[in-house]
């Protein structure tokens, strides 16, 4: 079990936080408590998957409150003629078959720094395939590039470049939120198997 959150200098948003350039990272079967995931930072071949993510939307950095999602891809596509556009970036990142839990209040599960509707070379150059994930919370969207989608919204939009098993396909949205000893049983079970 990770706990995150209480950075005080407000760089502690993900316990999985695999940064600049780390591959070949597989995060398997964790219980991450105020934490989310942080992918595509200059970075290949990271896999979340069966992970419970517990109230990442309630980090708690210097006294305050910090919402955060249940996963975040913010670094976009390499700059043209950059080294990394000549190496790659973002290729191979899945995050699949996870749970995240959060408060109904907090509008984004997901987030994408860099996005274009229209670009199926953008949306795929994000790497981040994501399938089967359940979300907990009525308010659950996607935010890609400052546009808001909703799941289903999300599944087209992927759907849409010729992406559609990368955009959360098999994922739902549950909108009740499980009790404490729920989540206790599940981070039980997770923990123990």
């Amino acid at each position: 079990m990770l706990v995150c959150g209480f950075s005080a200098n407000q760089h502690g948003f993900a316990a999985l936080d695999y940064d600049d350039g780390t591959e070949f990272m597989n995060s398997t079967s964790n219980v991450l408590v105020y934490s989310g995931f942080k992918a595509c930072w200059h970075s290949n071949n990271q896999r979340y998957s069966d992970n419970l993510l517990v109230r990442p939307d309630l980090q708690s950095m210097d006294g305050h409150i910090k919402a955060e999602p249940c996963a975040s891809c913010t670094a976009g596509a390499p700059t043209t003629g950059s080294y990394q556009a000549s190496t790659g970036w973002m290729k191979n990142e899945s995050i699949t078959n996870n749970v995240c839990i959060q408060n109904d209040t907090l509008p984004k599960v997901m987030y994408f720094g860099a996005c274009a509707s229209t670009s199926a070379h953008v949306l795929n150059g994000t790497g981040l395939y994501a399938t089967n994930n359940t979300y907990y919370g009525k308010h659950s969207n996607f935010e890609c590039g400052g546009q808001t989608y909703n799941l289903s919204g999300w599944q087209a939009l992927w759907a849409k470049v010729g992406l559609a098993h990368g955009g959360e396909y098999g994922s739902q949205i549950v909108e009740e939120l499980p009790s404490a000893d729920e989540i206790t049983t599940m981070a039980r079970a997770k923990l123990l198997a």
